[in-house]
């Protein structure tokens, strides 16, 4: 009866063990290392849920996705008289997906420039774009991402402008 009853014992203290250490990990895995003016930099929640902008898209180019980089391309619909669609000056953002929700990557370095395609001419329909992500994130592990970036709209009839987001997911096996 002893050794069944210390048995016991053992097992449900591995059992405890084992549950402070998936809290712990779960919690590393929502929480990042993150710098004192963090908050200031964070991207606006509608960033993470970014898809299309006016009709303008963006896509992987096939073959191109690694945990390091990839090309994306950009389109925009064919509108006469729409003006031009350009990429703000804000950096893209990395968001991963974790236990059903948006959680947005930490850069290496939050002060570093955008190296994102600028201005998408009004004849220019299409706009490839390639972003190496291992220089501003580190490697990718698998999981699901979302890459958003922040674009403006300026409309040439009228002398507006109009800003939102693109965004796509995207798998790293």
């Amino acid at each position: 009866m002893k050794k069944s009853r210390k048995w016991k014992i053992i097992l449900i203290i591995i059992v405890i063990l084992l549950f402070i250490i998936g809290v712990i990990t779960i919690n590393f895995l929502i929480r990042s290392n993150t710098p004192e003016n963090y908050e200031e930099w964070k991207a606006p929640e509608e960033m993470a849920n970014a898809t299309t902008f006016h009709g303008t898209s963006i896509e992987i180019q096939e073959g191109t996705l690694t945990n390091a980089s990839a090309t994306f391309i950009i389109k925009k619909p064919q509108v006469e008289d729409e003006g031009f669609i350009g990429v703000q000056d804000e950096y893209y953002r990395l968001f991963k997906k974790v236990f059903g929700k948006w959680r947005e990557l930490t850069p290496l370095d939050l002060y570093k420039t955008s190296d994102l395609p600028g201005v998408i001419q009004p004849d220019s329909y299409i706009y490839n774009c390639d972003i190496n992500w291992k220089e501003d994130y580190g490697y990718l592990n698998k999981g699901v991402y979302k890459l958003s970036i922040p674009v403006i709209r300026s409309y040439w009839s009228n002398a507006s402008t109009d800003s939102g987001y693109i965004g796509v997911e995207f798998e790293i096996k």
